[in-house]
């Protein structure tokens, strides 16, 4: 089966093959959907997450195995909608970066702007493991560059 996803090259996106929904399809019972990342070209652990504590949505963003491509798991948390974009250079990547990454880094950061029903950081599945309550204060507090 054939599943397509965006790709972004030089500024413009076009439809594509998906490797890594394709990669999920023979998935067996005892895989992580990072063993489908993994099996796609992509290295396993992410390189950078994006979206708050409090993010309706966040993005996990993969470097491929061959250092120059890169996949993004987007997932809005409440809809269950997820959507898979791949860029094919590291200038195609950081020009998404430079459009798109504060949409995820400022939304919903701060409890007060928080709608009421917006879910915590222990509905998105990696990032609540990887820090406690007091380290993400101190994030949020830390200055920025």
């Amino acid at each position: 089966m054939t599943t397509t996803a965006l790709h972004y090259r030089d500024g413009a996106w076009a439809p594509g093959p998906d490797p890594v929904e394709e990669a999920c399809a023979t998935q067996t019972v005892e895989e992580d959907w990072t063993d489908c990342v993994a099996r796609a070209g992509f290295n396993r652990r992410s390189f950078a997450e994006y979206g708050g504590p409090y993010s309706s949505s966040y993005a996990q963003l993969f470097t491929g195995t061959d250092g120059t491509t890169f996949f993004m798991h987007v997932a809005f948390v409440h809809s269950g909608f997820e959507q898979h974009l791949y860029f094919h250079s590291v200038v195609d990547f950081l020009d998404h970066a430079a459009r798109w990454a504060p949409v995820f880094t400022l939304q919903n950061d701060d409890p007060e702007l928080v709608p009421p029903g917006v879910g915590s950081a222990s509905t998105v599945p990696s990032f609540s493991e990887d820090f406690d309550e007091e380290e993400l204060t101190k994030l949020r507090q830390a200055p920025h560059p």
